[in-house]
């Protein structure tokens, strides 16, 4: 597979809905460059549209910014050796908010989901040469207040209450740590893929005996053939038949572990590795933090078509609720490697209100403060975002457990179909991105959500989450879809309604 980033030639301007879209893109008055990955407050920043609005009162003078719709174009070339056995795929890893997208005039997304990464087929919609991409993005204020006037005001902490309507970082509203700056743009990385045959999708559970003296890693992977063959049903029995998936695992050294070569069977195979005297991951701390290398390979009698590599760590984890004596309740700690853990840390919300411009080494550098000062353990928080990539590879390698809020925090979330559709999407999205860290500790529902219902009379233990959603509609997300969700994509790992919860 190969890709093509589409970081340069990006164009931003404030779009004006009494104007139509062409009218737009044929004025070339009123566009400047554009960043992306990246929000518009850094351009105009940059433009010298915008005063820092983190310097003095100047917070106040950009809240017109997330009160209007912005425009983005993006010109760029398309490989000219594309087979005509290819896929052409537009990928836009994080769309921040309410997003509509046109290629070449062609209307191709329709987005409403900060967390949820979109894939377009666009094969037919792409020309050699030159090529338009439009991105439109309207006001999530405004769209959230409508929603709002639509389903009824709900409860909260912190923030314009029209935030519980819509799947976006719920900080930029502002909270009582961090101020309201509400960001729109692409704020993670956009790309065209092209490919015959592509690995859509490993999962790679680990799970070490409980003597500590062998570990298994139970590969899966989803192989996805591009549209020119799987629109004929013959023509992709015969791909599948005359491809095959290589699995390798190396040790910390990089040295070879194991290897199976696998036939694709329907699109999917799956394969049991075993690991003797596994070097084992231990909390920062507790020990080493060694890493091995798993590397999947996709490939036909013309080469490799496609490869993913995930680094893991070998340890055994449990959420410990053993009954106390003479009081009520159980106990509620991790053991790593039969140890009992005490993970003394801290909560982590996001680095800036523009958090493209955090690096991989401010990530790196803030995580290694926290090692330093001894901690075991960070709460990625549920107001902020599902962290970078960066972030989560730092905690890998010095040992920093991870308790990782899904996105809800400080409020009575509404859950209509479409919304839990929504978060459907966005949470198996995160837990398949992420389930193979050996850092995350735990999955976690929502941070203090239990706690406005119980302040507000919406929460009833004795009811079941059906029986008491006309008050805390979102029980049935949190005791019901999540944890749904992550026993069927990561099983290994524990999942906790709520932060706290009991």
């Amino acid at each position: 597979m190969r890709q093509v980033v589409l970081s340069s030639g990006w164009w931003l301007k404030q779009y004006d809905p009494m104007r139509a879209i062409a009218a737009h893109i044929d004025d070339d008055e009123g566009w400047i460059p554009a960043t992306v990955p990246g929000v518009v407050h850094q351009d105009l920043i940059a433009a010298g549209l915008l005063p820092d609005p983190f310097d003095g009162l100047n917070e106040y003078a950009a809240q017109w910014v997330g009160e209007v719709a912005w425009l983005y174009r993006c010109d760029f070339d398309v490989p000219d050796d594309i087979a005509p056995d290819e896929t052409v795929t537009l990928c836009f890893d994080g769309l921040d908010t309410f997003a509509q997208v046109w290629l070449n005039d062609a209307l191709v997304l329709t987005h409403d989901n900060m967390f949820v990464p979109r894939r377009i087929e666009a094969t037919r919609l792409v020309r050699p040469g030159r090529n338009l991409l439009i991105v439109l993005f309207e006001s999530a204020l405004r769209r959230g207040r409508a929603r709002e006037a639509e389903g009824g005001a709900l409860p909260l902490w912190n923030g314009d209450s029209s935030r519980l309507y819509v799947r976006k970082a719920q900080y930029h509203y502002g909270w009582d740590w961090g101020p309201v700056l509400l960001t729109a743009g692409p704020w993670r990385p956009v790309r065209l893929e092209v490919f015959t045959a592509r690995i859509a999708d490993v999962a790679c559970p680990v799970n070490v005996d409980p003597d500590l003296h062998h570990a298994t890693i139970d590969v899966h992977a989803a192989i996805e053939a591009g549209g020119h063959v799987a629109r004929n049903a013959e023509e992709m029995t015969r791909f599948f038949a005359e491809t095959a998936v290589q699995v390798d695992l190396f040790d910390p050294d990089d040295a070879p572990v194991t290897t199976a070569t696998l036939p694709v069977k329907e699109g999917n195979i799956s394969t049991r590795l075993h690991v003797p005297a596994p070097r084992l991951w231990w909390p920062n701390g507790y020990g080493d933090q060694p890493l091995y290398r798993l590397v999947v390979t996709l490939r036909n009698s013309n080469g490799v078509l496609d490869r993913q590599e995930r680094r893991i760590g070998l340890r055994r984890l449990r959420l410990v609720q053993d009954p106390l004596e003479q009081e009520p309740g159980t106990t509620f700690l991790f053991e790593v490697n039969n140890i009992p853990v005490f993970c003394g840390g801290a909560n982590w919300i996001p680095a800036d209100s523009f958090v493209t411009r955090i690096t991989p080494e401010r990530y790196r550098a803030w995580c290694q403060q926290a090692a330093a000062a001894n901690m075991i353990m960070v709460r990625v928080w549920g107001g902020g975002i599902y962290e970078d990539d960066a972030f989560y590879d730092a905690c890998d390698e010095l040992g920093l457990l991870v308790w990782q809020d899904f996105m809800f925090a400080c409020g009575i979330y509404p859950a209509p179909g479409w919304f839990r559709d929504s978060v459907r999407a966005e949470a198996e999205a995160q837990v398949r991105r992420l389930r193979h860290h050996a850092c995350l500790a735990l999955w976690c529902g929502n941070n203090e959500d239990y706690q406005i219902a119980a302040a507000t009379g919406r929460y009833d233990p004795n009811l079941t989450p059906e029986e008491n959603a006309d008050r805390f509609p979102a029980r049935l997300i949190y005791e019901r879809l999540l944890p749904d969700i992550c026993a069927a994509l990561d099983p290994t790992r524990p999942y906790w309604p709520g932060s706290p919860y009991g």
